[in-house]
């Protein structure tokens, strides 16, 4: 019974799809406009250096990455920074966003010494609970082009970072990939 309800499902997918095509087709170009986040650099934070006072731009030791998720020689640290370059390519964009599809675990975003994103608890507390993994779409502002974006990560757990790829687009272009990714990975 399980199966024959997955098969009806896969096949009303797949009939949506089709019937979506057209509209696809259309917006394939929307889909082109946004770019992958890459080049990350990082470093460690033990939890006794913990202070939210502490502006980002003072940390020192970045070390390269080849991509932003569980970095080697963590040595029981409970917090990771992830450091990236905005490019220039969000002065061009009406509603310029970024998509973490997923962030192990909880985290603020930081701009230019500012918090611009909160999800979870950061604080040496009780309170850091382990509230899920969704993915986000942060606001950004044109001005941020050049800038620095950084992530300041806690998790208590091994995996710790962001899985998946960091884009920048428009946000109803990044809306419709994650949308259409989802649909294709339900089909395969």
């Amino acid at each position: 019974m399980i199966l024959r309800f997955r098969k009806t499902i896969q096949q009303g997918l797949l009939f949506l799809g089709i019937a979506l095509l057209p509209q696809c087709v259309q917006a394939h170009d929307l889909l082109q406009k946004h770019v992958e986040l890459n080049d990350w650099k990082y470093r460690w934070q033990s939890e006794s250096d913990f202070s939210a006072a502490v502006a980002s731009s003072h940390l020192k030791d970045w070390r390269t990455i080849s991509a932003p998720r569980n970095p080697p020689h963590r040595n029981q640290e409970g917090y990771l920074w992830l450091q990236a370059r905005l490019p220039d390519f969000i002065q061009t964009l009406d509603e310029p966003t970024l998509l973490l599809q997923r962030v192990d675990q909880n985290f603020i975003v930081i701009i230019d010494d500012k918090q611009i994103y909160k999800f979870g608890r950061l604080d040496p507390s009780n309170e850091r609970a382990y509230i899920g993994t969704p993915f986000h779409l942060i606001p950004l502002k044109r001005e941020y082009a050049g800038q620095h974006i950084q992530l300041q990560i806690y998790s208590e757990y091994t995996s710790i970072g962001i899985q998946g790829p960091v884009r920048i687009g428009n946000r109803g272009d990044l809306i419709l990939k994650f949308i259409r990714d989802r649909m294709f990975a339900l089909l395969s």
